[in-house]
């Protein structure tokens, strides 16, 4: 199948999930693995005990939360870092404009030269550096990816901000322009955010 667009004439509800990946895991007993071979080299009963703290997190970005072992083997080849390096995680907006917005410490560099050999091309909006790769909202099914959370198990359209302490993940320009010029939903503006999310 082709690439195409996303179809924008039905918004679903809008809605934040907040995962604290590094709390929910520091309720493992033991060292906490920072690579896949770590990880690995875990025996069975450990290595279950880290996969049922992460499925206790029932919010957040949901491909963080369904694709984590494939992201755990594969996330550093694509992007540079590896899963375990995320310490929060934040998901914002509504169908189909979604954001995703990671706490780990990244190496820039690292990360720009796995998306430039994925496709990806770079600009700068307010100082900060955008990998972009495809048009607004548009998913081509033969570029998806599911260890990779920014483009995920559709081959979603993607922009990524590149913050000191974080990344902005979205579909959309106009969700990036704002993660760039700082008007953007961030970790630090959650607990704001939350009193304001009807029940």
């Amino acid at each position: 199948m082709g690439p195409r667009r996303t179809p924008n004439a039905r918004l679903g509800v809008p809605g934040v999930g907040f995962p604290d990946v590094g709390a929910a895991l520091a309720l493992v007993s033991g060292p906490r693995p920072s690579t896949r071979e770590a990880f690995a080299a875990l025996d069975d009963e450990t290595r279950d005990s880290w996969m049922t703290a992460w499925r206790r997190l029932q919010t957040g970005p949901q491909d963080l939360r369904s694709d984590a072992l494939t992201m755990i083997a594969s996330m550093d080849d694509l992007l540079g870092f590896e899963w375990f390096a995320i310490e929060q995680a934040l998901g914002y907006g509504r169908p189909p404009t979604l954001g995703i917005v990671l706490a780990a410490q990244v190496d820039a560099e690292r990360l720009g030269d796995r998306l430039a050999r994925r496709g990806f091309a770079s600009t700068v909006l307010h100082g900060v550096t955008i990998w972009h790769r495809n048009e607004d909202g548009r998913v081509n099914l033969a570029e998806r990816t599911p260890a990779d959370p920014f483009v995920g198990p559709l081959g979603m359209a993607a922009r990524i901000a590149v913050l000191p302490d974080h990344l902005v993940g979205t579909r959309f320009w106009s969700m990036t322009r704002e993660a760039a010029s700082g008007t953007a939903l961030t970790l630090e503006r959650v607990p704001e955010t939350l009193e304001r999310v009807p029940e």
